[in-house]
């Protein structure tokens, strides 16, 4: 149901989250290789002394200002309209419970015995943990958009959605497609197919009105990708595949139609893919597109974490998501 975004992440057989307060470590969250723990809090039963339980003595910390590394901008995971429906029937049935879970997943007050997720991944219509195939626009041919509509998305999306930012109202929401309308692609649905070259500007009018659409139901936007996958043509589910040159062009086009309909401060993400692909895909976008796009997104399912760090030493600047 929830998959990470972890901007800067390190991997090992067990990730544990430490919190230390002078020389204790009071706090542990542990998430295991073989999911036998998730997000579990293990608090021991009392502070463990991160040196020797003797009196404590003076403490030196040795900073090396002269070696700077990525901002890590969260760490969180996609609500997508399975995992949204999960939560609004728990609402449903058992209120306390409710919110019991989105505080402990997403309060980030202090002392609160919560993750402090802030970062949330949401797709913009259907994806493969959705009940249905659907766009906001499924109007065959509706260039003008006169049939596009938020609320084709589900209601409990967005009240999940409005609930998570009543716990945390700084966390950052990233939309992102599986797929365009089935119209818009060669093969006529959003399962498979490739987006049609003569469809360009008016995808990234559709992405635009999905932004403003978010935006008007009262949800704050940090990023939005271009494409889910662009390499990825399973069709069992939404799936587009798209070139770089062709996210390229949506790209710059959503860039300038962002900046003038008031959404400047929105970051666009590009690729969205695996490691296996990262010396092509998004070197060739960043290296022709790089003023359209703020960074790349990574997941993990095929290749090295070594790609990903190529990149960063290629282009430094630019922001890097990851989903494990």
């Amino acid at each position: 149901m929830w998959s990470y975004i972890l901007p800067f992440l390190f991997l090992s057989s067990s990730y544990c989250g430490l919190f230390t307060a002078g020389q204790q470590i009071y706090d542990v969250w542990q998430t295991t290789w073989d999911r036998s723990k998730l997000f579990t809090s293990s608090p021991p039963s009392s502070p463990i002394n991160f040196v020797s339980s003797d009196p404590p003595g003076d403490l030196t910390i040795g900073v090396n200002d002269g070696s700077i590394y990525q901002d890590i901008v969260g760490f969180g995971g996609t609500l997508t309209d399975s995992a949204a429906l999960t939560l609004s029937n728990l609402k449903s049935r058992n209120s306390n419970n409710y919110w019991n879970v989105l505080r402990y997943m997403f309060d980030t007050t202090d002392g609160a015995n919560a993750a402090g997720l802030s970062y949330i991944r949401v797709p913009i219509g259907a994806s493969d943990f959705s009940a249905s195939v659907y766009s906001l626009d499924d109007s065959l041919g509706d260039t003008s958009f006169s049939q596009f509509n938020i609320n084709r998305s589900p209601g409990y999306l967005f009240s999940t959605l409005k609930d998570i930012l009543s716990v945390n109202s700084r966390i950052k929401i990233h939309i992102l497609p599986w797929s365009p309308p089935g119209w818009m692609k060669d093969s006529g649905s959003m399962n498979g197919g490739t987006l049609k070259s003569n469809m360009v500007q008016y995808y990234s009018t559709y992405l635009l009105k999905a932004a403003q659409g978010f935006q008007g139901m009262g949800i704050p936007l940090y990023a939005i990708t271009i494409q889910n996958e662009p390499l990825n043509d399973n069709p069992t589910y939404p799936t587009c595949t798209m070139t770089p040159s062709m996210e390229g062009q949506i790209g710059r086009s959503l860039r300038d139609k962002l900046n003038t309909n008031g959404l400047g401060n929105v970051k666009i993400i590009g690729f969205e893919h695996n490691w296996i692909y990262a010396s092509d895909y998004p070197i060739s976008l960043i290296q022709n597109y790089g003023d359209a796009f703020d960074g790349v997104s990574f997941h993990c399912y095929e290749g090295s974490v070594a790609s990903q760090d190529a990149f960063h030493q290629a282009f430094p600047s630019k922001v890097i998501t990851f989903k494990p």
